[in-house]
């Protein structure tokens, strides 16, 4: 490895002092592989240097100086330039302003500087002047917003250069920004993370608080113009800044710092076994490892819906039916899985004999409802006896007291969709009397027929699995089916059957009502007054007034007890299904409490409306196990009935 020469063009040169040369450059001889690396030095410093690694030469002083360039691995080659510096002036070649653009209110100053390159320009004088006085004036750089507008502030060089810089100026009456901060000023995140940045701005009463968000580093965050909501792209360092729109104030920072993202390690669930009974409702917890992990977020699924479905998101979890699932969370960031089993058990309800009441008793929930072993259902006759109203009131109001006369609150009692269609199966009636009480007191008195007719067609196809019918009667009395249900007062649906009707206001009512006028006039004024004046048939009079005297009944009795009477107006078979499915006497015989299982099982059979098929339902298909308490005390699962019966 040699280096053969080194030769520097051109030979020689002249500047003025103060001035640079760019044009010096050595050309290296050597071997291919050699070095051609040099470095540059003056010989007389005071009069030229010269930067050691570029070559580029300055005028200190007037007089004559050599410039070297020698090789880096042989110092014995070199060559130089010959450098003369004279003396002159050294011009500006620009001048610089510390803001290009300014808002001000009327009033206000502001003091710009400039600043002129080079710094060792021979004159660096500054005149300054604005292009429209009547809007701000300059002195010294003080700039002075007189009136609202728009002017351009001037800085020229005065040594004939004709260099400037310029300041845009606009002056408003309106309140401007003052200052901007941002809210943190720093912040560290993980790729893939957002978060939003708040500005701070004040005056608090600035006429246009708003500014416009923007990164230096779109590769590093980004962020929206408007919001400030900025999303880490990827790893390094970016400043977000917020500049006021009407540009009276500096824009407000944040140094924002980006790291890699932090892997999931594991996942765990608490609890990671559960029990529950059917219909319970319970929430499971994740932990996910580390704490600072970037996304923490799992999707919740059951091993089996029909026993326990789980919320996707949330972790809760309803049980369904007996039996068992696992429930497994699955973070979102590499797929770990932890579980819990859920178990779900059949409720306990127990039948017991107090006093002049059965006792039907939700032992989880420790709800009670009140049956009476033979007179389930009001009448004319019995509507004010004291025990049924008891049992009425027990099964309506959440806290009833023993005092008389009783009190109580006017919260009712809550029933689950599973623990009503139990308690329809043991205590029909019982339950009728519920739903139209429920009925009136939360829908009726506050939303009207409309909302209470909806509630009572919802429990009508939770028991019997289809929609309720809706009738209409015609004007001789005859109920038809129906569609329309426009006009709620003139129908009839087949859930009010079970659960209490409401008036019906048409014109059959009317004419009755008219009749009933005619009539009353014709006994108080003799035979003035003739009710034949209404054209009716005699068997459409007929029919009209009994109708009428159901829509009384209808009015004034508390459990329904027009079921026979209004269906045997029907052109059809109308409510029979309803009818046939609620005439269940066999469970008189359930809560009478027999002395043993097989009087129990007898005395069911016997009962001429046993329904076979409701007794399998609360023995197998509810999602409780219901036991009997008789009169020796022992219990008995009502499967144990069903097979007593059948053997």
């Amino acid at each position: 490895m040699s280096v053969y020469s080194v030769t520097v063009y051109p030979s020689s040169t002249t500047i003025k002092t103060g001035a640079w040369y760019y044009g010096a450059y050595a050309v290296v001889n050597a071997c291919s592989n050699c070095c051609r690396d040099v470095e540059w030095y003056s010989d007389t410093p005071n009069v030229a240097t010269v930067n050691p690694i570029m070559g580029y030469i300055y005028g200190m002083n007037p007089g004559t100086a050599k410039i070297y360039a020698r090789s880096k691995i042989d110092s014995s080659k070199k060559d130089y330039i010959t450098v003369t510096v004279t003396s002159g002036s050294i011009c500006v070649e620009c001048v610089q302003l510390n803001k290009t653009s300014i808002s001000l209110e009327k009033g206000d100053c502001f003091t710009l500087t400039a600043t002129v390159c080079p710094t060792n320009a021979t004159n660096k004088a500054i005149h300054w002047r604005s292009t429209n006085e009547s809007v701000a004036t300059v002195s010294g750089g003080v700039v002075t917003a007189k009136a609202s507008g728009e002017t351009y502030i001037y800085a020229e060089a005065t040594d004939g250069s004709g260099v400037y810089g310029s300041c845009y100026v606009r002056v408003t009456e309106n309140i401007l920004v003052s200052s901007v901060t941002v809210d943190p000023p720093e912040k560290t995140m993980v790729v893939g993370e957002t978060y939003c940045l708040r500005e701070v701005v004040c005056p608090p009463n600035a006429t246009d608080p708003r500014v416009v968000w923007e990164s230096s580093n779109n590769c590093v965050v980004t962020v929206n113009p408007a919001s400030g909501m900025v999303y880490a792209q990827g790893v390094g360092q970016a400043v977000v800044t917020a500049t006021p729109l009407d540009g009276g104030a500096d824009p407000g920072e944040c140094l924002l710092t980006v790291n890699p993202p932090i892997a999931v390690t594991c996942v765990q669930v608490s609890p990671t076994s559960l029990t529950m009974n059917v219909g319970d409702t319970e929430t499971l917890f994740e932990t996910v490892f580390p704490a600072n992990a970037t996304n923490k977020q799992v999707i919740w699924r059951s091993s089996n819906e029909n026993v326990a479905h789980v919320n996707a998101f949330t972790g809760v979890v309803v049980a369904n039916m007996a039996g068992e699932a696992t429930i497994t969370a699955t973070t979102v960031d590499g797929g770990y899985t932890a579980s819990c089993t859920v178990t779900v058990k059949i409720e306990r309800v127990t039948i017991q004999k107090d006093g002049p009441f059965n006792k039907v008793i939700f032992e989880s929930s420790g709800k009670v409802w009140l049956c009476i072993n033979h007179d389930l259902i009001f009448d004319e006759d019995n509507r004010n006896n004291s025990i049924l109203k008891e049992r009425s009131d027990r099964n309506i109001y959440t806290h009833y007291s023993e005092e008389w006369p009783p009190m109580h609150d006017t919260t009712p009692k809550e029933y689950t969709d599973d623990e009503i269609k139990l308690l329809y199966a043991i205590d029909p009636y019982g339950v009728a009397d519920y739903v139209k009480r429920y009925a009136d007191k939360e829908f009726y008195d506050k939303n009207g027929l409309a909302s209470t007719l909806a509630y009572k067609d919802r429990i009508f196809r939770l028991f019997f699995g289809r929609d309720p019918k809706y009738y209409v009667r015609t004007l001789d009395g005859v109920w038809d089916e129906t569609t329309d249900t426009s006009v709620l007062s003139r129908v009839v649906s087949e859930s009010e059957e079970l659960f209490g009707l409401h008036p019906v206001y048409d014109l059959t009512t009317l004419v009755d009502f008219i009749c009933a006028a005619v009539d009353i006039g014709c006994i108080l004024f003799g035979s003035i007054i003739q009710s034949n004046i209404i054209p009716l048939e005699e068997k459409q009079k007929e029919i009209i007034k009994k109708i009428v005297k159901i829509v009384v009944r209808i009015v004034s009795t508390g459990e329904a007890v027009v079921r026979n009477d209004l269906a045997s107006f029907a052109g059809d078979s109308l409510l029979e299904d309803s009818i046939e499915n609620t005439n269940l006497e066999w469970a008189y015989n359930i809560v009478s409490f027999s002395g043993s299982l097989a009087q129990l099982a007898n005395s069911i059979v016997a009962t001429p409306n046993y329904h076979e098929e409701i007794l399998n339902y609360c023995a197998y298909d509810t999602g409780y196990d219901v036991f009997i308490e008789l009169e020796n005390g022992t219990k008995h699962q009502i499967d144990d009935i069903c097979e007593a019966i059948n053997n």
